[in-house]
């Protein structure tokens, strides 16, 4: 049968997540001003969402397949990261590499805070001029953490190659299928659905 979840249960989850929503808009404020990547809080946003998934993998994964349309590009991230982390534990990764696969998540749409709101917020497919502009903002975020040593590579392969494809249709590089970190290629999948 269903599970019944004790009253106010439901709700003490998603105040969880959008509290790590708030660090995570810090952390994407940070790097949109270039002042660095605080990667202590996405190291903890990481964290609680792994003890959230511990505890209740079904909620979790509900809460990440519903997105919301407002606080772009962070809440999108956020669900990315959820249904990502969702996929690799069934996958049976590590808890190392799935914290990776989070952050790297987490931090992908980074870059869009350095370009023009409007290719992001305006709904309707985007000019080729405008779609060219958006596919820049892996590049940007990738610059704004290669600077940086405390981030693990994996995450940060993630963040850049999360919009390759493994026919080649992806940007920024058009990588094609083992040219993409298998990271890359789950995260891309959560993102693709989300």
């Amino acid at each position: 049968g269903a599970t019944e979840y004790e009253e106010g249960a439901i709700e003490q989850f998603v105040d969880r997540r959008e509290q790590a929503l708030e660090q995570a808009e810090h952390v994407y404020n940070l790097l949109a001003e270039g002042r660095g990547l605080d990667t202590d809080a996405l190291g903890d946003i990481a964290d609680a969402a792994m003890k959230d998934l511990t505890e209740d993998f079904d909620l979790f994964n509900c809460l990440g397949v519903n997105p919301h349309t407002d606080r772009y590009p962070v809440r999108h991230s956020m669900h990315v990261s959820m249904l990502a982390m969702g996929i690799g534990t069934k996958l049976g990764l590590d808890q190392t590499t799935l914290k990776e696969l989070s952050m790297g998540c987490l931090i992908h749409d980074a870059g869009m805070l350095r370009l023009d709101e409007q290719l992001y917020s305006t709904p309707g497919p985007l000019n080729p001029v405008e779609f060219l502009e958006v596919t820049k903002h892996p590049v940007i975020v990738f610059d704004m953490m290669k600077k940086l040593e405390r981030i693990s590579s994996r995450a940060a392969f993630v963040a850049y190659q999360i919009h390759e494809r493994c026919n080649g249709e992806g940007y920024p590089r058009k990588r094609q299928g083992s040219q993409i970190h298998f990271l890359s290629k789950l995260a891309g999948v959560a993102d693709a659905y989300i």
